[in-house]
């Protein structure tokens, strides 16, 4: 897509066909996309309000995190045990800083009925939990 007006500058937009092919495969398919689903709003640690960070309790060394700030009831995060204010600092071995690397790690090398291993902080403690993703359950 490309805007071409005197009030713009010339402004395009691209898709990679790499990141474009899986999604027309999946709608030729099946008719809709269906992506990984945990159940959880996060924000990144260095995000979060100053009056929340009190609820945290993190090891100095740990500087960088998504921080859970809520699990949608039934949802895989809630069957795995993750709970509001646990810290998610890897997946899968991978390092998890920004709502962004979450979504590339699920979009790009997870899939639904994937088990992940999740390393998370709970009350100043390492814990690993396993998460089985499912494909969220229409409204």
């Amino acid at each position: 897509m490309k805007i071409a007006r005197s009030e713009v500058e010339g402004i395009g937009f691209a898709i990679p066909i790499d990141a474009a092919m899986p999604l027309m495969e999946q709608l030729e398919t099946n008719g809709e996309v269906e992506r990984p689903f945990i159940g959880i709003a996060s924000a990144p640690l260095s995000q979060v309000p100053t009056q929340y960070r009190q609820q945290i309790s993190l090891p100095d060394e740990v500087k960088g995190g998504m921080v859970i700030a809520s699990v949608e009831p039934g949802s895989p995060a809630e069957q795995a045990g993750l709970k509001q204010y646990d810290v998610i600092t890897k997946i899968n071995g991978n390092d998890i800083t920004s709502i962004l690397e979450l979504r590339k790690f699920l979009y790009t090398e997870a899939s639904i009925n994937d088990t992940l291993h999740i390393e998370i902080y709970r009350n100043g403690k390492q814990h690993t939990i396993d998460l089985k993703l499912t494909k969220k359950k229409a409204d």
